[in-house]
């Protein structure tokens, strides 16, 4: 008599692929809830401070998503571009027999790997509320305090440096049209960059520790530097002391000098501070996000470094270049004072310190809880 075939009547074999992936997915997720909390505490307590002070100020709820909604908008962008380049790489330089399902292959393996999913969808998702809770506050600003410290901001811009305002001692190095257009796609590249961080840390495999504070080093950032701080130093910038009737105004030949070069270049920095200035009169909803002191530019170039750093030391001294260039198209571009881009980059670096502090404790207080569960277990 022949062999009968062996049966495998298990519950692992019986389950159908897409069952087996949902359940590894809700046990990743189980798994890697605690390890998270810290970012959700943060992000939630933001969003919910805001949404307080939106509804004590009567500020409408027309901004709450403007500003995560855009950032998500350019994650799930350059998510698809990474797919994109992927494909091309393998059907030009790897050439597999089948490309297409080398590409799935590849999709199933490491794009959609549980561990993988998980950790984007937590980072996403603590991204999302804290830009929610960023947007509401940001917006409230002029509402809660007006503007008024940008006098007293470049007065102080002065004094620092040597009776001259920065802008004036840029221009002679920078005051051409050509570099001014590079300032510009330069200072334009930062919310791509900042939403490729986002990519890069937020599914990121493994190193849990490093993408929790990456993720709450932001919050701080954003939550204390670009809302906190921004309502107690209340300003609009160099490029609105005229729109504010602020007199003197030393920044005037900076803009006519930016709309001069615009007749030849395309500077996007002036339709981007037009749009502000509508968000602040009313006319267009969601926009209303003018603030400088601090420079959350600045600030978040500056984490950007931190990061990059631990990455390896040519990222980290690549970012840093690229964090002085910010730096000096904030100024030359006419959005800051020297002394928000000074600030900004202490908050980055005080905001990535603090939150590697904040890790620290919290994964501490869950070895001493484990222990203790282990030693109820054992008694």
């Amino acid at each position: 008599m022949p062999p009968i075939a062996s049966t495998d009547f298990s519950a692992s074999a019986a389950r159908p692929p897409a069952l087996a992936y949902g359940r590894r997915l809700i046990r990743e997720l189980r798994a890697s809830w605690r390890a998270h909390r810290l970012g959700y505490l943060a992000s939630l307590t933001l969003l919910g401070a805001a949404t307080l002070t939106s509804l004590v100020i009567g500020q409408e709820f027309g901004v709450y998503l403007f500003f995560s909604t855009s950032l998500a908008a350019v994650v799930i962008a350059l998510l698809g571009a990474v797919c994109l380049l992927k494909l091309m790489r393998m059907i030009i330089f790897e050439r597999p027999d089948r490309p297409i399902k080398a590409f799935a292959e590849w999709l199933r393996r490491d794009v959609l790997a549980p561990e993988r999913l998980v950790a984007g969808l937590h980072a996403m998702l603590i991204v999302n509320f804290m830009g929610m809770g960023y947007g509401l506050l940001k917006s409230a600003i002029p509402l809660i305090l007006p503007f008024s410290w940008d006098m007293n901001l470049a007065e102080l811009d002065k004094a620092l440096h040597f009776g001259l305002h920065p802008w004036q001692i840029l221009q002679p190095l920078l005051g051409t049209p050509l570099v001014t257009f590079a300032f510009n796609v330069i200072y334009n590249a930062w919310f791509f960059i900042l939403a490729g961080f986002f990519v890069w840390i937020g599914f990121m495999r493994g190193n849990p520790a490093f993408r929790m504070q990456y993720l709450l080093a932001s919050i701080l950032c954003w939550g204390i530097g670009g809302n906190a701080l921004a309502i107690l130093l209340s300003s609009a910038g160099p490029c609105y002391f005229e729109p504010l009737g602020l007199q003197p105004n030393p920044y005037a030949p900076l803009m006519d000098y930016l709309h001069e070069v615009n007749q030849s270049y395309s500077i996007w920095a002036l339709a981007t501070q037009d749009m502000l200035w509508k968000g602040y009169l009313g006319e267009n909803m969601g926009v209303n996000m003018i603030s400088a002191m601090p420079s959350m530019h600045i600030a978040t170039s500056t984490l950007f470094a931190l990061v990059a750093y631990r990455a390896s030391q040519r990222l980290g001294l690549v970012m840093s270049l690229y964090a002085l260039l910010i730096f000096l198209g904030s100024v030359h571009l006419g959005w800051h004072f020297a002394i928000d881009g000074y600030f900004g980059a202490l908050i980055g670096w005080a905001s990535w310190h603090v939150a590697g502090r904040m890790i620290a404790w919290d994964r501490a207080r869950i070895d001493n809880d484990g222990a203790k569960k282990r030693a109820i277990k054992t008694a």
